[in-house]
């Protein structure tokens, strides 16, 4: 969502803005929804960063346990990297509120 700053509403397609408070849902400011990132979208990016990285060790030799420790070590940074990628591909959507925890 940083790098995506016009972002539609799902219900007026108004432009929701970008801040927000910390663990509290984006709220559009024509109609007053509340507001979170596609809780679907977030998990299906997980999965690929976390296989990405999988691949990158598996590439690199390790197997077994390190296979394990290293995925998990090297997901952090291609979290990170796949970020823009991400956006341009697939841009960050917003979804009406399901009284969860926001990011």
């Amino acid at each position: 969502m940083l790098l995506n700053p016009r972002m539609p509403c799902p219900a007026c397609r108004a432009v929701v803005p970008n801040r927000h408070p910390v663990g509290k849902p984006y709220r559009c400011a024509a109609c007053g929804a509340e507001l979170q990132l596609s809780r679907r979208q977030g998990n299906v990016e997980f999965w690929i960063g976390i296989l990405v990285a999988a691949a990158l060790a598996w590439l690199l030799g390790f197997r077994g346990w390190a296979l394990a420790g290293m995925t998990a070590l090297f997901a952090i940074p291609v979290g990170f990297l796949s970020i823009p990628v991400f956006e341009k591909l697939w841009p960050a959507r917003l979804e009406p509120y399901d009284g969860g925890r926001v990011i």
